[in-house]
């Protein structure tokens, strides 16, 4: 089950993109606090790639705000092979691993 009540830390506040914030209470709680809310992140259609540049802990991401069974909430477009690396590395967990599939019903092994 998602949480996406939860907030993600973001290590990389360089790689916040600028259009993410324009209101101060953005900046406070994106640069300041270093973290990002889930309403934030759709608002903004904040990618995959974009999370794993701010260097946010994809494993967090998968566990607290992507639905289950195929994370279709996130947004995977332009990932890089950086990326698909990183999310291929996260969903190595075992907690995570049982709880999405692809499309074919086969787990990420």
């Amino acid at each position: 089950m998602a949480h996406k009540n939860f907030p993600i830390s973001i290590k990389n506040t360089s790689m916040i993109p600028d259009e993410l914030v324009t209101s101060p209470a953005d900046r406070e709680l994106t640069k300041v606090y270093k973290v990002l809310n889930y309403e934030l992140m759709v608002q903004n259609n904040l990618t995959v790639r974009h999370l794993h540049e701010m260097q946010c802990d994809l494993q967090h991401i998968f566990h607290s705000w992507a639905d289950i069974p195929d994370a279709k909430n996130l947004n995977f477009n332009a990932s890089s092979k950086k990326t698909i690396l990183a999310i291929h590395m996260a969903l190595q967990n075992a907690s995570l691993r049982k709880n999405f599939t692809n499309s074919s019903g086969l787990t990420w092994e």
